[in-house]
């Protein structure tokens, strides 16, 4: 499989592009102007060659090993399922779960479990969960991780929310302080 970051085109217009594409689709949905489509290679090319045509300001081919977000991705989940039930306890929340798979909050088991498994093969509803989050009043957002990808789609999304970024150690320390969290030994 293979994916690409489609910059420039709208939900409507690129999921057009992608069933006129055949086995490829929307992976992600990151922000109003950041798409990504996952599928077949040919399927993909496809839909890059017509989201130029149709106006996309950029398209990025991302290195990836597959397609990810994609129905490529069913064996693939259905292992992780048969993982999931065998190997892994899950207690239960104490404050709800955003999936990226439907951007609403979960707190049941079940719908983690199963949430956890679609994730695999359905879109990631990035902007969406992002959307919902805010609307629940907060504003304040600590990304973990090496670069800063989720503070540059938050400023497309909402730039006045506040985004704190901890790529090393050092960067951990200086937002427990910003944020005046103790840090415990």
């Amino acid at each position: 499989g293979k994916m690409a970051a489609v910059i420039g085109l709208d939900r409507e217009t690129l999921k057009d592009i992608c069933l006129a594409s055949r086995n490829c689709s929307i992976a992600n949905f990151n922000s109003p102007v950041q798409l990504v489509i996952s599928g077949e290679p040919e399927a993909v090319d496809r839909a890059k060659v017509k989201s130029q045509e149709a106006g996309a300001k950029r398209i990025i081919d991302l290195e990836v090993s597959g397609a990810f977000h994609s129905k490529l991705m069913w064996e693939a989940a259905m292992e992780f399922k048969g993982f999931l039930e065998e190997a892994v306890e899950f207690n239960q929340p104490q404050i709800p779960l955003v999936s990226n798979v439907d951007a609403r909050p979960a707190s049941k088991i079940t719908a983690i479990k199963e949430n956890l498994v679609k994730q695999i093969y359905s879109p990631v509803m990035w902007e969406d969960s992002m959307v919902y989050i805010l609307s629940q009043g907060v504003d304040k957002f600590i990304e973990f991780g090496p670069g800063k990808v989720l503070a540059g789609l938050m400023r497309k999304i909402k730039p006045e929310a506040q985004v704190l970024s901890i790529e090393k150690i050092g960067d951990l320390e200086s937002v427990l302080s910003r944020l005046k969290i103790p840090r415990s030994q």
